[in-house]
């Protein structure tokens, strides 16, 4: 009995030793489930970071170039400095701190709390250029610092400064793509990254070289623009100046497109920025927003003055298009035949649509006009008349065919589309209205992409900026062929409404577009902002505008320039766009080897080249007998036998019916005299002033038309020069009344 009751005490204790045990091991079994499965990934990836060091290399991103391969953006080596605080002895981090921040500007106190940290990466400043890190360099080696180090990295540049910003956009730090071109072909241009993944030991110090493990960066893909860098200067230049000229608050815009394949070749926003410097505002801008006193007002003012600095508002902004419009309807009745050229329409000043009066620009009417002359006037009743004859549903389906109720699909960000009626609300007002363009938006490019249309035959292009993909050895990867959306009117449409816009520019309202040996056709704009007048109770915020292509029997390219809110006393499109669009037309044609075609009046104003006289002749004599013989008129100043000055210098360009000036008596100083004023004045009159003072007169702009004036002149008034230099005059007509 004795014995199975040890037996079982035997057992009972047995039991409880097993279960103790087992309630031990519990906790431990936990303990281990909880590290070697829950936490695995976690405490792996702590253990190779304490194991590893890892440095990412930065791809090469893809460069951009023009369509003449001149790089538009591109990026260059750099370096990033960093830390690794748990290398950095003691005693040294002061001095780091104390050291960087002295040669790279940074904040002492935060690069003194980064040295404090306990882990191997800290970055205390990127983009470096090469004398800032060379300059680190010798601190390092100087002071024998450690836990410092320089990484490659890249950044990117843009070398022809405030050129084409608002279409390349920029990068942010981290080399992707923020704005633009840059945003729109992030993936292709950015690359792949690399790393190079360093074993190191408890110390944190790396360990030989066969412990590293390096995966090399992948260089971004390049781009090939449709944009020719000589065209966009071009633009910019005479857009530029528009917009100084006219003190334009609200931008200007200058599209130049291929009409045969939708190309563009430029496109202009004035006033641009800097990519290399995305987030300087102009100083007037930012002195503005630093007079808010309310810190949280004044940065969300200085976001809005970014975000409108950035944005391509030749893309991304809807307006009226006003009278430019005349062109879409006047295609539209000739192709569905319900104009004639020869039909005959009455002006009054005004036209009664239901309840309400519209009114041409000209109050006092145009009186009898046959449609030729309407276009030409700009007459609105003509443009009314003509959509009221198409009526709504065929207005409808052609404003469709030609891309306004839909974006373009530009490859650009953020492409706005224009607003218009609906089909349920377009009645007999609208309509009509819309007939001369007023009372809907379109964007710029749509209209660019239009008048394009309009010249090549009737095709709609969809218009594109990027034509190909190439590799770092510009080797051909991928081109993308231009897209023809649709044929929206015939070629003998698009033949007869060039030749009437041709008339528009020879002896409409248009005639500032004038291009020496160059037809142009085109039609003036000028709308008024009744929305924003409205709401701000200004008056006379109007948007001039003016589209063109050319040459009007051969077209090659297509331009809209448009000003927005002309602060001058001149507001209309035929005024101040008409002539930006003239001189990107003469300066783009002849570029792109298009021969200029000069009338009989053109050839007798053409300038020559100044022949050399000083070294080119053995006598003065010689020298006259050889000018009378190639019917240049010339002055003789001084009795010497050599020509030892002439004024124009030799090789540059003169009048052809202008008058040299030799200088025979030594190297005495030129006969000098004053530049008189001639603005205001005709070109017969101008002829006059300045020859009568033995200057030579050169004549641009519209100078063979009557009632055109003098508007600018180079040198200006009251300048001093030598007898025989050349005075600049440009005219224009003055279009006081005009659209």
């Amino acid at each position: 009995m004795k014995k199975k009751k040890r037996a079982s005490m035997k057992k009972r204790i047995v039991w409880l030793m097993v279960l103790l045990l087992l309630l031990g091991f519990i906790p431990i079994t936990g303990q281990v489930v909880n590290v070697g499965i829950r936490q695995h990934e976690t405490l792996q990836s702590d253990a190779v970071e304490q194991q590893t060091r890892n440095t990412v290399i930065s791809p090469q991103r893809g460069t951009i170039y023009d369509t003449n391969m001149k790089p538009l953006a591109e990026s260059a080596t750099v370096e990033t400095c960093y830390l690794s605080p748990l290398t950095i002895p003691e005693e040294q981090k002061r001095q780091v701190a104390q050291g960087l921040s002295q040669i790279l500007g940074v904040d002492y106190n935060k690069t003194y709390e980064q040295t404090l940290k306990t882990n191997q990466y800290e970055v205390v400043k990127k983009k470096l250029e090469k004398e800032d890190a060379d300059a680190v360099r010798a601190f390092i080696s100087e002071n024998e610092i450690e836990g410092v180090h320089l990484a490659e990295d890249t950044k990117r540049y843009y070398p022809y400064g405030d050129f084409l910003g608002q279409v390349l956009g920029f990068t942010g730090t981290d080399n992707q793509g923020l704005y633009g071109l840059e945003l729109q072909y992030n993936d292709v241009l950015t690359g792949t990254k690399g790393r190079v993944v360093t074993a190191k030991d408890a110390a944190g110090n790396a360990l030989p070289f066969q412990y590293e493990d390096y995966e090399t960066a992948q260089s971004g893909t390049s781009i090939v623009l449709t944009i020719d860098e000589v065209i966009q200067h071009v633009a910019e230049k005479y857009l530029s100046a528009a917009v100084a000229e006219n003190a334009v608050a609200d931008r200007g815009v200058a599209i130049v497109i291929d009409v045969e394949t939708g190309g563009v070749l430029a496109c202009a926003v004035e006033p641009a920025f800097d990519p290399n410097n995305p987030y300087v505002l102009d100083p007037t801008t930012q002195l503005r927003i630093d007079s808010i006193v309310d810190e949280n007002a004044r940065e969300e003012a200085r976001n809005e003055a970014l975000q409108y600095m950035w944005s391509n508002k030749a893309v991304t902004d809807t307006y009226y298009p006003g009278s430019v419009f005349k062109i879409f309807t006047a295609a539209m009745g000739l192709e569905e035949g319900v104009v004639k050229t020869t039909d005959t329409f009455y002006c009054s000043g005004v036209m009664q649509v239901e309840e309400w009066a519209i009114h041409c620009h000209v109050r006092r009417g145009h009186g009898q006009e046959t449609f030729v002359k309407g276009v030409l006037n700009s007459c609105n009743p003509v443009f009314m008349t003509v959509a009221q004859r198409l009526g709504a549903d065929t207005f409808y389906k052609y404003m469709d065919a030609f891309g306004f109720l839909e974006k373009t699909g530009i490859d650009l960000p953020g492409e706005a589309v224009g607003i218009f009626h609906t089909k349920q609300n377009f009645n007999i007002v609208e309509l009509s209205t819309a007939g001369f363009g007023q009372n809907f938006s379109v964007t710029p490019m749509q209209m660019a992409a239009g008048i394009a249309a309009v010249a090549n035959g009737g095709k709609l292009m969809q218009p594109y900026v990027v034509r190909q993909y190439v590799d770092n050895e510009q080797n051909v990867i991928k081109t993308i062929a231009p897209v023809e959306k649709r044929q929206i009117i015939s070629k003998s449409t698009s033949d007869t409404l060039s030749e009437i816009l041709e008339l528009v520019v020879t002896q409409g309202t248009g005639s500032n577009a004038y291009a020496k040996g160059y037809r142009v056709a085109g039609k003036t704009g000028t709308t008024e902002k009744i929305d924003k007048q409205n709401k701000t109770g200004l008056d006379n915020l109007r948007i001039a505008s003016f589209g063109a292509y050319a040459p009007a029997n051969d077209p090659k390219i297509a331009v809209l320039v448009l000003l927005d809110e002309p602060g001058g006393p001149k507001v209309y499109g035929g005024q101040i766009a008409a002539p930006v669009v003239s001189k990107i037309i003469e300066e783009s044609l002849p570029y792109l080897g298009v021969e200029p075609q000069y009338t009989e009046s053109e050839l007798r104003t053409l300038d020559i080249t100044v022949p050399n006289l000083i070294d080119g002749f053995a006598s003065a004599a010689d020298a006259k007998a050889y000018l009378s013989e190639n019917g240049i008129k010339c002055r003789v100043i001084g009795n010497g036998d050599t020509v030892t000055n002439q004024m124009p210098r030799p090789n540059t360009r003169m009048p052809q019916d202008g008058t040299i000036v030799i200088y025979t008596n030594g190297e005495a100083a030129m006969n000098e005299v004053e530049v008189p004023n001639v603005l205001g004045y005709s070109p017969q009159n101008v002829n006059a002033m300045i020859t009568n003072r033995t200057l030579n007169f050169s004549a641009t702009g519209v100078y063979n038309k009557a009632g055109v004036v003098a508007v600018s002149q180079s040198p200006v008034a009251g300048t001093v020069v030598p007898l025989g230099t050349t005075v600049s005059v440009e005219f224009r007509e003055p279009n006081s009344t005009v659209e």
